[in-house]
């Protein structure tokens, strides 16, 4: 028997390559001092592996070797000072140097392992100058992780292997198994990676898989069909009849193997069998009858699903499967979604998909001291007012692609801006935005006579950031000059307010603009009236990286999310019901699969009927799960009931009766009340639309009054984070039970609401 796994050195490479530059992005190197003979510090700024530069060559030993390029940038203490302000010192764009890892790719037994070789790192070309880095950056090149193929053999119930070992053939790194002969490719279109198992292998596969006796006797046969893995087989067996009567019967079948879910990959076996032939001999005519049933449950038991856990198609089929276990080498998923073969075997293989890996540098925003300010809201500050003197002067630096966070190095220790220094922890890794800062208080900060200045330092570079010096004025009261930064969120009664409170009391009318306030996007009545209504899915995700972007695409919309600290979005997702639907995407930017990473809940709005808008609308339900449209049309009202399937009455009502029943347009439901509080306190907020069929959901879209619009949620403690963009209709829908209105200024569109979790 013949088992082996081919890879393509291409993808091997590409996945290795990644998995090293995964590491290296977040790896904080320490600072060389007087590396140069000039008594300055030398700063590694970051280390880039050259991903078209890695090779995959043989060696005499029973190995592979695999040499990645890593380009090392270095920024002497000296360079980061004459840098200009906002500039990247020039180490940090050409590389010092090249280095190149050692990887062995070796084999022992079933374990597949990819480590560093002595010496770990060279230089090329050799520079005498730079080997005293290359001890200091050898300890931080990883070691890759190792792959036992031993359980994925055995989930094929493939014999373990006594001897193996590893080769190149041609485009090809070939790991063999009790190998035989020279080796041969074996992968086939689709596959850049694959285990092979040759024919009298798939037949012992398959005779393992059938139920005794019909495995353990039948004559099988390897009988590829169209690339389509098949064994045939022929059972021949002698019926247990009493003496003298003997009967024989001869049972062909064929068993079809195939790839089930990609996702979660699992081999099925379908077995198939044929018209079995009966070999008999002086069978009287009264025990023919007995005879068949005889024959019938002999060849039952045979084909019996239920013996080896099968599923039963019919009376001459069933199928059954084996889950295979996830492939992971070297930081790189080995999918499996191509099942294929040929006369001399079968090869199980996919894609090798590589960690997600990033080459972008630090980038900084700089913001320096100035006059002191102070930030307040009329909730928070007593009398209303801002102090004159408790003020503080800020100053610091945003930055963002930094790997991890190394830590900053103040060029004069012993300043006073020192100890008010506010930092990340060393711990964190890119997923965002983080800050470096001071907050000083301005009596403190009026002694500052010199620029502040600091070293930035992180995995993915080094800068010297200059905030300046803090400016305190202070005049001949004691007062100091501030900035101040007042949000104004004390509640108060506007004109419409007091004219609502006018209609509660029966005093006046409400103004038709404030009962049907236009919430809604432009295109949001196209679209609730396009096709057969519309569907609007919650997309939840967890596992993801902190910080990364996903991304919905379709002709309405355009929605960006950004995953939590916790590595968890929410995408809503809105559109039409069609039985053509157009083209929508929904992607992470980082490429990665989202496969088990996510949930959809969805609630469908199939439209009932268009109606014209009342000057006032009311949506109400009834016990019996019905709802009432109530509508006041000028010198007359209207009450419609809906059910299920659509409108089921319609009548005029007294004028009396719908003054009394109704009410100012409902609003959906609300989410926690926190949510609702803390998204009022964005700044240039206009509205707040919540996310139509989950009013309830701490998520909603706010329309910002310079015409964006962006995703609020909650971030877990009671206050909301904008989590993304949102560009495309959207309007606010009034639900009772399982039916919704929306209205525009002209039309009232009704639909029935159907949900899913």
């Amino acid at each position: 028997m013949a088992i082996e796994i081919q890879i393509q050195s291409s993808a091997l490479a590409k996945a290795i390559s990644r998995a090293t530059q995964a590491d290296l992005y977040r790896t904080c190197l320490p600072t060389i001092g007087n590396m140069f003979g000039d008594h300055m510090d030398v700063f590694v700024d970051h280390l880039d592996v050259v991903e078209n530069g890695i090779t995959v060559v043989d060696n005499p030993d029973p190995d592979v070797r695999i040499l990645v390029p890593i380009d090392v940038y270095l920024v002497p203490q000296v360079s980061l000072v004459q840098a200009a302000p906002g500039d990247d010192p020039p180490g940090a764009k050409t590389p010092a140097g090249r280095a190149v890892a050692n990887y062995s790719l070796s084999l022992a037994g079933t374990l597949l392992s990819i480590s560093l070789v002595d010496p770990a790192l060279r230089l090329e070309p050799p520079n005498p100058q730079l080997e005293p880095l290359l001890e200091m950056v050898e300890t931080f090149i990883p070691d890759l992780p190792d792959l036992d193929l031993a359980p994925f053999l055995a989930a094929l119930r493939l014999p373990t292997p006594t001897s193996s070992q590893i080769q190149i053939l041609a485009s090809l790194v070939v790991i063999r198994f009790d190998p035989a002969g020279p080796a041969t490719p074996h992968l086939f279109p689709g596959q850049e990676w694959g285990l092979f198992v040759d024919g009298a292998g798939v037949v012992d596969l398959v005779r393992s898989l059938l139920p005794p006796p019909l495995g353990a006797r039948a004559a099988l046969n390897w009988d590829p069909a169209g690339g389509v893995p098949r064994v045939s087989g022929r059972f021949r067996g002698k019926i247990p009849l009493p003496d003298p009567f003997t009967a024989t019967v001869e049972v062909p079948f064929t068993c079809n193997l195939g790839l089930v879910s990609p996702a979660l990959p699992r081999i099925r076996a379908t077995v198939n069998r044929g018209q079995p032939q009966i070999h008999a001999d002086n069978i009287p005519g009264f025990l023919e009858a007995e005879f068949e049933d005889t024959v019938d449950g002999y060849i039952a038991k045979l084909v019996d699903p239920a013996v080896v856990g099968g599923t039963k198609i019919d009376d001459r089929s069933f199928f059954l499967e084996r889950g295979l276990p996830p492939m992971r080498f070297g930081a790189a998923e080995l999918r499996m979604s191509v099942l294929a073969a040929d006369n001399t075997g079968m090869t199980l293989g996919g894609v090798v998909w590589p960690t997600y890996a990033e080459w972008s540098t630090l980038s900084t925003t700089v913001v320096q001291f100035g006059l002191p300010s102070w930030f307040g809201t009329c909730r928070t500050t007593v009398g209303n007012k801002p102090p004159k003197t408790n003020v503080d002067c800020y100053g610091g630096v945003d930055f963002s692609n930094f790997g991890a966070y190394c830590g900053v190095i103040m060029t004069d220790p012993g300043g006073i801006a020192a100890s008010f220094l506010t930092q990340p922890s060393s711990a964190v890794d890119s997923g965002g935005a983080e800050s470096v800062g001071f907050s000083i208080p301005a009596i403190v900060a009026k002694g500052i006579d010199q620029d502040v200045t600091f070293l930035l330092r992180s995995a993915r570079g080094v800068r010297l950031i200059n905030l300046g010096r803090p400016i305190v004025k202070v005049d001949e009261h004691g007062n100091v000059e501030f900035t101040p930064i007042f949000i104004d969120d004390c509640l108060k009664l506007t004109n419409d307010d007091l004219s609502v409170l006018d209609w509660l009391e029966g005093k006046g009318k409400i103004p038709k603009d404030l009962i049907d306030p236009p919430f809604e996007h432009p295109d949001w009545r196209a679209l609730i009236l396009a096709e057969r209504g519309l569907e609007v899915q919650l997309v939840s995700f967890v596992g993801l990286t902190p910080g990364e972007l996903l991304s919905f695409r379709s002709p309405d919309h355009a929605i960006d999310v950004t995953a939590d600290g916790a590595g968890q979005a929410t995408v809503p997702v809105l559109f039409p019901l069609s039985e053509d639907a157009s083209m929508m995407t929904l992607t992470r930017i980082n490429r990665e699969s989202l496969a088990g990473k996510f949930r959809v809940r969805s609630a469908a709005f199939v439209r009932r009927s268009v109606l014209a808008s009342g000057e006032v609308n009311r949506l109400d339900s009834d016990d019996d799960g019905s709802v009432q449209l109530t509508r006041s049309l000028g010198d007359r009202w209207t009450r419609h009931a809906f059910g299920i399937g659509g409108m089921m009455a319609s009548c005029e009502i007294a004028t009396g009766e719908g003054e009394v029943a109704l009410n100012p347009q409902p609003l959906p439901p609300e989410p926690p009340e926190a949510f609702l509080t803390a998204a009022s306190r964005l700044p240039g907020l206009d509205t707040v639309i919540l996310i139509p069929g989950f009013e309830a959901e701490p998520l909603a879209v706010a329309r910002m009054k310079d015409g964006n619009a962006v995703l609020l949620q909650d971030d877990g403690s009671g206050s909301v984070r904008v989590s993304g963009s949102f560009t495309g209709p959207i309007g606010a829908m009034a639900t009772a039970g399982d039916w919704s209105m929306s209205a525009t200024q002209d039309q009232i569109a009704m639909f029935e609401v159907k949900r899913t979790t």
